[in-house]
């Protein structure tokens, strides 16, 4: 049965040069179109279907540049929230006089599946398999959330969820400034725990620590 080129479904005779990849047969006149060479795609690109290699080879040579140049100059912080720093009486209060301790627990279980939480050990019976001893499994440890930042009132205030959580200190305000595409997660830690312990390590002990965010800023120099 003859061969039919995956890109533009031409046949692909007896004789015919074409490249193969893990998936999929590119006759020699896409490779070509494409800015390939046959031998090019079978030694470089073989893993890579023809969907990718149809973007050319141009514009897959000039991602590729891109990607790596962003990898090798991108800088990383992480900041811990502070909250009211004009009002030490409300230093667990957001804007809207909402505590930020209830917010930090319970915005995150609307934005994961409840199976992972605790690290994905949330039957008993895989925590007693799975989980290392003594060592406590936070709620939410693990995840990360998208967050938006808003310059108010002088100060950079942490929205989660269109929530605000608190605000980013004044070593986080100078880098935002010089980098204004700057990009912007959090991780809601501490809070609700689970822990094997037991003579047996057959027991789950569970306990609650106070619930703290930290932001991390990536950005390209």
């Amino acid at each position: 049965m003859a061969k039919k080129c995956s890109a533009c479904g031409s046949k692909i005779g007896m004789f015919a040069k074409y490249a193969k990849t893990s998936d999929d047969v590119v006759c020699e006149n896409c490779v070509r179109k494409w800015g390939f060479t046959i031998d090019e795609i079978e030694k470089d690109y073989r893993w890579s279907g023809y969907h990718f290699l149809s973007k050319g080879k141009a514009a897959i040579v000039q991602e590729a540049a891109r990607k790596e140049y962003e990898r090798t100059h991108t800088k990383e912080a992480r900041f811990r929230l502070v909250y009211d720093r004009q009002n030490d009486d409300l230093e667990d209060i957001n804007k809207d006089g909402k505590r930020i301790q209830s917010l930090l627990k319970s915005i995150p279980r609307d934005l994961i599946d409840k199976d992972e939480l605790y690290s994905g050990l949330t039957k008993k019976s895989d925590f007693i398999e799975e989980a290392e001893i003594d060592m406590p499994y936070y709620i939410y440890y693990g995840h990360t959330f998208d967050v938006d930042l808003q310059e108010e009132e002088g100060a950079i205030r942490v929205y989660l969820d269109d929530v605000h959580i608190g605000d980013l200190p004044e070593d986080a305000r100078k880098i935002i400034k010089k980098h204004p595409d700057i990009n912007a997660d959090v991780m809601v830690l501490g809070g609700k725990y689970k822990k094997l312990t037991g003579d047996d390590y057959d027991e789950i002990e569970t306990g609650e620590d106070e619930y703290y965010a930290v932001v991390q800023l990536s950005w390209i120099e």
